[in-house]
C-alpha cells in the first residue's frame, strides 16, 4: 500500500532533456533545485541461486484452488531465474517507488517522495533530473496529487501539464491512487472514511466507512478495477465492496502489514507482515483464508511484494532472497539471491524488468525472461 500523510509541498521542476515519449511539465512554482544525484550504472554477473531449503520457506498451511481467471500458469523456471544478469545503478538515496511512464524509462520516488528521478535503462543512464513536490504518483506516472503553499491540493497531469485544485472539504489524512491509476483516494480526518474519486473527471465515485479501529492512523488500498477497497490499520486488515458497501471478515494480524499488492484482476491481495508472507483469495465471498506462504529463516524479515503484469507470478523478499510463487496453484517456482532485504519491488508494465533495493544500497535492475 502507498500511503502519504499530508504535508506542506510546494510544486517544483528542474528542467532538462526529457526521455521521448513524455512531455514536458508546467509548474506552479519554483525554488533551488535540490542537488545533483549520482548514478554510475554497472553490469554485474548473475549470481548463482543456491537450492532453496525446507527451513527457509515453509510450505503454505492451506492450499488453492487455481483461480479461475488465471487460467494458464507461468512458463518462468527456476533455471531462468538463476541466470539473470543484474544491472546496477548507484542512487545514493532510499527509493520510495517506482512508476511507469514507458516500458524502459521509469520515475523514482525518493526523499520522504518529494521528488523524482528518471532513468533509461537500456540505455545505463540517466538523462536527467525530473524533481518537484507531491503526495501520490499514480503507478503509471501519468498522474500526481500535490498540495500547494496555501494548503489546496490539486491533480497535475505528468503528460500535459495540466493543474487542476480538487475540491474537497478539509485536508485529508493521506491520499493514494488505486494501483492502476484510474481513481484515488482521500481519508478523512475527522472520521475513518474513505472518498474514491474518478482521476479523469475528480468526480466522487463513492464514499466508503464503517472500518473500525483504536489506531489514530488508517490507510486504504484500491484494487485494479476500483472493485475491492483494502482497509489497513496497524495489524488489521479488512476487505470492503466498493458497490455494496459491505464489509467483509476482519482480520486481526501479528503484526503490522509491511507493503502489500492486489493481483491485476483484483482478486488476490498479497502482503508481508513482520517476517511472514500472506495472501487472500477476495474472490471467495464466504470469509476468505488468509494463506501462509511462508517465512524467511533466522532472524530475516520479509519485505516488498508484488504480482507480475500478467498476474501468473507472485514476487515477495524473504530476508536475501526473492521468492517467486505461480498463481496458478501456488508452486514455488524459485528464488534469486540478493544482499538483504528489499523494500522494494517493481515490475514494468509488460514485464520487462524488475527493480529492487535493499536500504540505500545502488538500485538493481534485472531483465526478467
Amino acid at each position: 500500500m502507498k500511503r502519504v500523510l499530508i504535508s506542506s509541498l510546494v510544486l517544483f521542476f528542474l528542467t532538462g532533456c526529457l526521455p521521448k515519449g513524455l512531455a514536458p511539465l508546467i509548474p506552479s512554482a519554483t525554488i533551488a533545485p535540490s542537488p545533483t544525484i549520482e548514478i554510475s550504472p554497472t553490469l554485474i554477473s548473475p549470481t548463482e541461486t543456491p537450492a532453496p531449503t525446507a527451513t527457509s520457506t515453509p510450505e503454505p498451511t492451506a492450499t488453492l484452488a487455481p483461480t479461475a481467471t488465471v487460467p494458464n500458469r507461468s512458463t518462468l523456471t527456476a533455471e531462468a531465474l538463476a541466470d539473470i544478469e543484474v544491472i546496477s545503478f548507484n542512487i545514493k538515496n532510499s527509493v520510495q517507488e517506482v512508476y511507469w511512464p514507458t516500458e524502459d524509462i521509469p520515475y523514482l520516488g525518493f526523499n520522504g517522495r518529494l521528488h523524482l528521478l528518471f532513468i533509461d535503462i537500456p540505455a545505463l543512464s540517466s538523462p536527467t533530473q525530473h524533481l518537484y513536490g507531491y503526495e501520490s504518483v499514480s503507478w503509471d506516472g501519468s498522474h500526481a496529487l500535490h498540495q500547494s503553499g496555501s494548503g489546496g491540493l490539486f491533480l497535475l497531469d505528468l503528460t500535459t501539464g495540466k493543474d487542476e485544485v480538487v475540491e474537497q472539504a478539509g485536508a485529508p489524512l493521506f491520499v493514494d491512487f488505486s494501483q492502476d491509476g484510474n481513481w484515488f483516494l482521500l481519508g478523512a480526518q475527522d472520521e475513518i472514511a474513505i472518498d474514491i474519486r474518478d482521476t479523469k473527471t475528480m468526480q466522487r465515485v463513492a464514499r466508503l466507512s464503517g472500518f473500525e479501529t483504536a489506531a489514530p492512523v488508517y490507510g486504504g488500498s484500491l484494487g485494479p478495477g476500483g472493485k475491492t477497497l483494502a482497509w489497513i490499520s496497524r495489524a488489521a486488515l479488512q476487505f470492503q465492496d466498493v458497490a455494496s458497501g459491505a464489509l467483509g471478515e476482519k482480520y486481526m494480524l501479528e503484526d503490522f502489514i509491511g507493503s502489500s499488492a492486489f493481483s491485476p484482476d483484483g482478486t488476490i491481495f498479497g502482503f508481508s507482515v513482520g517476517n511472514a508472507v500472506k495472501m487472500v483469495d477476495v474472490s471467495v465471498e464466504d470469509s476468505p483464508k488468509v494463506i501462509d506462504l511462508g517465512s524467511p529463516s533466522g532472524d530475516e524479515v520479509a519485505g516488498a511484494v508484488n504480482f507480475t503484469p500478467d498476474g501468473k507470478v507472485f514476487a515477495a523478499s524473504m530476508g536475501s532472497r526473492i521468492v517467486f510463487w505461480d498463481t496458478g496453484d501456488w508452486r514455488r517456482i524459485g528464488d534469486i539471491v540478493i544482499d538483504g532485504t528489499s523494500h522494494l519491488l517493481s515490475f514494468s508494465p509488460a514485464g520487462t524488468w524488475l527493480i529492487t533495493q535493499v536500504d540505500d544500497q545502488p538500485i538493481e535492475v534485472r531483465a526478467m525472461p
